[in-house]
């Protein structure tokens, strides 16, 4: 192996570990993302939930 495939070899290496890393990131986002999301519909039902208690209380 000489020097210009060595480096073609280490480049090559680097661009596929920087592809997974970032397709890794995305994913991670994405599922933070969604859970952000889910807890924010979920607490927005909650709070409608108890609204309607209070008002039910109230009569």
């Amino acid at each position: 192996m000489d020097l210009i495939t060595l480096n073609l070899y280490v480049d090559v290496s680097t661009y596929v570990f920087n592809i997974n890393i970032s397709s890794l990131m995305k994913k991670t986002m994405k599922k933070h993302h969604n859970l952000k999301m889910k807890n924010k519909i979920q607490n927005k039902i909650r709070n409608e939930n108890e609204f309607g208690n209070e008002i039910r209380n109230e009569k």
